[in-house]
């Protein structure tokens, strides 16, 4: 409320308004697009109703490696689960912070920093982040040898099965591009066709990358001194074509950013037959009127 009275100076006060957002809530055009819901009003006598899913990127790979210790453990205590993980990097006996609602209410509040730690670390290595990304993005101010930790704990310990998907779709479709023909992994088929590479998932949905190019002996940018063969593609971000390089991660969030795309599909046309009209979405969010 306090941004949108903000915004509304500017009619008054151009410059003075500008810098009172600059000082209170950060870059101008940033502040007024992060402000934009409240843009956004019913009809007189209509509210509106808002649902996402629950962690649904996190969800889905768990569930598409097959790691059901995980899916269940989540089903059993939620958003305890970033404290199961926090155990591990921390070095705390299993429980201790995760092994209860109570003992979860009580850490949430407690271990803050802890918490926020293990939620980054299950939230950002489901598509491969390495540990020096994770030390920039996450704890800075800590040694690299903890990121090291942070990353080794999810691979090893929390969901080992998880880079089995991106090795295993990372080589279904290098050898899909290279021998121009086709091949499975995770239930997921690359298919050569000449100008795109096709990805069909099991739900019958269909992804395309443009101009697929094989290339041998490439340095990985994680790692210039190691050589791998890989593939490329071309995709159009931010008004331009851009040549991207594949890599299992890549492809591991774009097959769960697919089957997502689908879940929400499907639940748009549930609401709708309930008798939710829907207005509007937003990523896995949809808001009815």
């Amino acid at each position: 409320e306090a941004l949108v009275a903000a915004i509304m100076m500017v009619k008054q006060d151009p410059q003075g308004a500008a810098d009172f957002i600059n000082s209170v809530f950060g870059d101008p055009i940033a502040a007024v697009a992060s402000g934009l819901r409240h843009a956004i009003v019913a009809e007189p006598g209509h509210t509106f109703c808002t649902g996402d899913f629950a962690g649904i990127e996190m969800r889905d790979v768990l569930g598409l490696a097959g790691q059901h210790d995980k899916c269940e453990l989540l089903a059993e205590i939620g958003s305890g689960i970033y404290l199961d993980m926090a155990e591990k990097i921390y070095n705390r006996a299993p429980g201790e912070w995760s092994g209860s609602a109570e003992r979860i209410a009580h850490a949430k509040k407690a271990h803050v920093a802890e918490y926020t730690i293990g939620k980054n670390t299950i939230l950002g290595s489901g598509f491969g982040m390495g540990w020096r990304t994770y030390h920039t993005k996450y704890c800075p101010d800590q040694p690299e040898e903890f990121a090291q930790k942070c990353i080794t704990d999810y691979r090893v310990d929390f969901a080992p099965k998880v880079p089995l998907v991106w090795y295993g779709l990372e080589e279904a479709a290098l050898k899909a591009v290279r021998d121009k023909w086709h091949a499975t992994a995770y239930g997921c088929t690359y298919e050569y066709c000449g100008d795109w590479l096709a990805c069909h998932l099991p739900d019958g949905q269909t992804m395309w990358y443009r101009k697929p190019e094989f290339e041998a002996n490439v340095p990985m940018r994680w790692n210039p001194a190691d050589r791998r063969d890989t593939w490329w593609f071309w995709t159009y971000k931010n008004g331009q074509w851009q040549r991207v390089q594949a890599y299992g991660g890549l492809l591991t969030n774009n097959v769960v950013q697919k089957r997502a795309r689908g879940y929400l599909v499907e639940a748009m046309y549930r609401l709708e037959a309930e008798g939710f009209p829907l207005v509007l979405t937003v990523h896995d969010e949809c808001m009815s009127e």
